[in-house]
């Protein structure tokens, strides 16, 4: 029983201090009017806090896991919306589809030169 009380306490304190940097980030992009959304000035804050370790992992780490294991329920509702538009999804195939692979190939080619501009800059 402590331990499950131990991984409920964990995890109500993880979602406590994800919540507060989420509405830190809404705070600022408001008092300071950044074009930026609140919830992504969240997670830049939350990625510097736990990569400089002023927030350890493991206070957050039980809240993530929970949260990324419900990920998929908040795409459910965007996939049904789908289907009331598989007629203009038919009709527009060859452009989606080529659209959908010019932008992933881009990404990879992007990506793979950023990296190795990464890679070239660290050996220097």
């Amino acid at each position: 029983m402590k331990k499950y009380l131990r991984k409920l306490n964990s995890i109500l304190i993880g979602f406590f201090i994800i919540y507060g940097i989420y509405l830190l980030g809404e705070f600022i992009q408001k008092i300071f009017h950044v074009p930026i959304p609140g919830n992504v000035i969240g997670f830049i804050i939350m990625f510097l806090l736990l990569k400089f370790d002023i927030l350890k992992e493991k206070l957050v780490k039980d809240t993530a896991e929970l949260l990324i294991g419900y990920l998929v329920l908040f795409f459910i509702p965007y996939l049904v919306k789908i289907v009331l538009y598989i007629d203009i999804l038919r009709e527009e195939f060859i452009p989606i589809t080529i659209s959908l692979l010019g932008s992933y190939v881009l990404l990879l080619f992007v990506s793979g030169r950023f990296s190795q501009y990464l890679i070239n800059k660290r050996k220097k």
